[in-house]
């Protein structure tokens, strides 16, 4: 069994995009269809062996601890990292919580939702040899820019800024760093963690693991709309192709056996009930459905 390291979450961004609602509120603080959202990431993180994670933190983080408190509930260990009076992007949150995250870690985005198992990229990124790992997924502009040239499990060239012919995947929001490679960068002083992958891609020395399925995010009011239908789905059918057979099969807390997205909608339908049923108290079906964008 894969020994699965640490996981960093960036969520100390100021969450523009999501504005008049999280000019109170940090964009992964479970509010309404976010709380679902919270605590599937959390048990999804469980559910893949995860036991330590890492919420770097910055705007109104406070809130989010009121919600996810030391993860006990979720079978995840949570710790919090504060960025502190100046926000340090992604990048510098990173170096600042080096010495907590160990030699290795993954990394990844608090408004990311990102179904696939884990394992497998932490094994690709002990055989690459290579400081640091990108998952991608091809992309072929669908979603977004196409950011990424990837070739043999390798990323040839990663940019935020310009594009290539070549770049049929985008980064999936998925990463995997050596402490050392971060430990180049200043300490104490904003910069994107973008800035890290660009150098490393450019130099060969940043490894690639492609991924099968696509990442869903909630990072403006469109994506929280089609996140929530997505997961909204899970919970009330599940089409044969999620829990067929062959499906991978993962250990809950409990240590029971089943496929991973029969897991998931047992989850998500007891994330409905007690974040939605429970608080709300929708007075009738009409408003229950609307409540939770059915």
């Amino acid at each position: 069994m894969t020994r699965m390291p640490p996981i960093a979450v960036l969520a100390g961004g100021l969450a523009t995009r999501m504005r008049p609602s999280t000019e109170h509120l940090p964009k992964s603080a479970p509010r309404s269809r976010r709380r679902t959202f919270c605590r599937a990431s959390a048990e999804a993180f469980c559910r893949e062996g995860i036991r330590d994670a890492k919420l770097l933190v910055g705007y109104r983080w406070e809130q989010i601890e009121l919600f996810v408190g030391d993860g006990s509930r979720f079978g995840v260990q949570v710790d919090y990292i504060v960025d502190g009076p100046t926000l340090l992007g992604t990048g510098g949150a990173v170096r600042r919580a080096l010495q907590r995250l160990g030699p290795e870690f993954l990394v990844t985005y608090c408004d990311s939702w990102l179904d696939s198992p884990y394992a497998p990229v932490v094994e690709a990124f002990h055989a690459s040899g290579r400081p640091a790992l990108m998952c991608v997924f091809r992309n072929e502009n669908r979603w977004d820019a196409s950011n990424v040239q990837f070739e043999n499990g390798v990323i040839r060239c990663y940019s935020k800024k310009f594009r290539l012919p070549e770049m049929h995947q985008i980064d999936w929001g998925l990463g995997m760093p050596k402490a050392s490679a971060v430990a180049t960068r200043p300490m104490d002083e904003p910069w994107d963690l973008a800035e890290l992958y660009e150098e490393l891609a450019t130099s060969g020395r940043l490894a690639g693991y492609e991924m099968a399925r696509r990442f869903y995010e909630i990072g403006s009011f469109e994506e929280l709309a089609e996140t929530n239908r997505l997961l909204c789905a899970f919970c009330f059918r599940a089409p044969s192709s999620f829990v067929r057979s062959e499906a991978p099969r993962h250990n809950d807390q409990r240590g029971r056996q089943g496929p991973l997205h029969q897991l998931l909608v047992e989850r998500l339908g007891r994330s409905l009930k007690y974040d939605e049923v429970y608080l709300d108290a929708h007075a009738s079906v009409a408003k229950a459905k609307a409540g939770i964008g059915a």
